[in-house]
């Protein structure tokens, strides 16, 4: 008799533990179920566009996003990588917009939720009854209290500009980005995704003179002395006044580009916040590339330190602008650009070939927009450029090419430094008139 109440209590006990179980999962927040994580159901639509690099963030960071839907949904969530391991917490906190994005998070939010050790690239967000959906209109969510108990780091899927979207880092706005957000309709619009977004509608002043100190034109072999090759980037060569770079297939091809140490002055991240690249690649080469940064408040490269731009489809001369205003790690006060690591292509790479002209460092992507590529403001009457070929690809030599390290990052140049040229001693010397295909000059310092 004993036995059978002790086993009838037991029976009990686990019946009662599953109820309340099922109770509390039921209730809870939770990220979404395995069945509809990111790629593994197509009812899924995504709310942002562009190349995606992955933003690490610290406890103290912030990041948010205003977005617009169109229509109702059931859920809507952010995609968060955890570096493959699993560990690691961030609070997800949704609100519905007014007014401002200042206004929106004072406010009361719609939902808050603390996601513990959640699975790589879980999408972390809300459920909504189909009866009781989140309705179309705008929103603000924002992703706090990142944390990784010694794991390898939280972050979240940033992407480039989406026009249902602003993205936010410590709550300020940062230019041509997207948070990864994805939603589930209730019923797929027939039209775009995203609805209204209310806007700041003031743009960039428009300052179309470059810095002249830091521009950096390939007409000249000495240009080669800026030049650190990297993995899958080894030959590079002058041109008929241009910079040609052999890429062969490699995991991440990469090479760096240093400041001219010749310059007058160094080149303030506050001042130029956008780099222009007179560029063209060869045909059938992948249509992204990828700038990390090293600035003397930001030593890179390192995870969260890029920007990424879209090359146009054509092997004519392009104008390519990497929009350093979007990382708030860039423009910090203060903040003197050291050098750049450049990563030709953000996907799969192979044997191609890029030709650089010139690379000019502008105020802001609107001014860079507006360049004309006329140098009039060194020379009075530029002439035409004669045309030169669509670049061939070359062929790798037999022989693998080793892997070279990224090099580590130099602290910025002192005065002391920057008066000598090549080691030379001579700080009386001034640099004059360099030439690019006749019609542009560049100040340098000679030996």
């Amino acid at each position: 008799m004993k036995k059978k109440i002790i086993l009838f209590v037991f029976v009990v006990s686990i019946f009662i533990i599953f109820i309340m179980s099922a109770t509390m999962y039921a209730n809870a927040t939770t990220a979404i179920p395995e069945s509809m994580k990111h790629g593994s159901n197509e009812a899924l639509v995504p709310l942002y566009a562009g190349a995606e690099s992955a933003v690490p963030m610290s406890t103290d960071d912030v990041v948010s996003a205003q977005f617009s839907i169109s229509a109702d949904v059931t859920f809507v969530g952010v995609s968060c990588p955890s570096w493959s391991d699993n560990i690691g917490d961030m609070t997800v906190t949704l609100y519905k917009f007014d007014k401002d994005y200042e206004t929106t998070i004072a406010g009361e939010p719609i939902s808050s939720e603390i996601f513990e050790g959640f699975g790589d690239n879980n999408l972390l967000g809300f459920n909504f009854e189909e009866n009781d959906p989140l309705k179309a209109g705008e929103y603000v969510i924002r992703l706090t209290d990142a944390f990784d108990s010694g794991g390898s780091g939280v972050g979240v899927w940033k992407h480039g500009a989406y026009a249902g979207q602003i993205y936010y880092v410590n709550d300020m706005p940062v230019e041509d980005s997207s948070l990864r957000i994805e939603v589930l309709f209730v019923q797929n619009p027939e039209g775009e995704p995203y609805g209204p977004l209310t806007r700041d509608s003031s743009t960039g002043e428009i300052n179309k003179l470059p810095d002249i100190d830091n521009m950096i034109i390939f007409n000249d072999e000495e240009m080669l002395e800026l030049i650190t090759p990297g993995v899958g980037c080894q030959n590079f060569e002058i041109v008929d006044g241009y910079l040609r770079i052999n890429v062969t297939p490699a995991s991440d091809s990469q090479f760096v580009i240093n400041m001219p140490y010749w310059a007058n002055k160094y080149l303030s991240c506050e001042e130029y916040g956008a780099m222009l690249v007179k560029m063209r690649v060869s045909e059938g080469a992948p249509l992204t590339g990828e700038v990390f940064f090293s600035t003397s408040t930001f030593p890179g490269p390192a995870a969260g330190g890029s920007v990424t731009a879209t090359y146009k489809n054509t092997t004519d001369w392009q104008y390519v602008i990497f929009n350093f205003n979007s990382n708030g790690k860039y423009s910090q006060p203060g903040a003197i650009l050291n050098k750049i690591r450049f990563d030709p292509f953000t996907t799969e790479n192979q044997d191609a070939v890029i030709d650089i002209e010139y690379i000019l460092f502008f105020t802001n992507k609107e001014s860079a927009q507006a360049w004309e590529g006329v140098f009039d403001f060194i020379t009075p009457s530029p002439t035409q450029a004669p045309s030169t070929p669509t670049p061939q690809i070359t062929q790798a030599p037999a022989t693998e090419i080793p892997a070279t390290a990224a090099p580590s990052t130099d602290a910025p140049p002192t005065s002391q430094n920057k008066s000598k040229s090549g080691g030379c001693g001579s700080s009386s010397a001034i640099a004059q008139i360099m030439l690019i295909l006749g019609i542009a000059l560049i100040i340098k310092k000679k030996k």
